[in-house]
């Protein structure tokens, strides 16, 4: 029994997850969304002034994001500009640099702590029993809170650089973290970043 524990936790952890793909997040299907407001403005764009070469690329960059909008899906509160201006001063500008961040740190790919919780779940699975369903139970409660946790110091960094004149405050508000916390949240942002 042990060996075979062992033989299945080294396979799971040399064949990686690589091939596995989470499905995409709110505010990715958001931005996929916003692009295709975005293309669609620039080919009435283009058709109003007549390049043949811009036409032709927007088209090309339409059909793309189609495929890119079909294959994130519909986001629940799809958000809608009628005009160049209201993408420029809305919440697309936003809403793709929090699409970029979640990107490059994996957000919507799970947890900073998901590998660690995910072997815990694994371990309490093989030798844990009855006791595995609780386990999972709880596992699932403090993956949630990490995913807040995640989600509110990311938010918080995005805030602070739109707004550098709450820098200060805001710090001086955490300044009473205890050193665990503070801990944390470094490496919440060091993912991030």
């Amino acid at each position: 029994m042990k060996k075979s524990a062992v033989i299945i936790l080294t396979a799971l952890f040399a064949g990686g997850c690589g091939a596995f793909r989470l499905a995409p997040g709110e505010v990715q299907k958001q931005n996929a969304h916003l692009l295709g407001q975005t293309i669609g403005l620039t080919e009435k764009q283009a058709e109003a002034e007549g390049s043949e070469k811009i036409k032709e690329l927007a088209a090309l960059a339409s059909r793309q994001q189609r495929a890119v909008a079909e294959y994130m899906g519909t986001p629940e509160k799809p958000a809608y500009a009628e005009s160049p201006d209201s993408l420029r001063s809305g919440s697309a500008g936003l809403i793709a640099q929090e699409a970029k961040l979640q990107a490059a740190a994996g957000a919507d790919s799970g947890s900073l702590f998901d590998p660690l919780i995910n072997l815990g779940i694994a371990l309490f699975g093989i030798f844990g029993g009855a006791g595995a369903a609780k386990a999972a139970a709880a596992a699932s409660v403090v993956r949630k809170k990490l995913k807040a946790l995640e989600e509110v110091v990311k938010g918080n960094e995005i805030m602070k650089k739109n707004q550098p004149h709450t820098k200060i405050p805001f710090s001086e508000a955490q300044a009473a973290q205890s050193k665990s916390t503070k801990q944390i949240v470094r490496q919440v942002k060091d993912a991030a970043e």
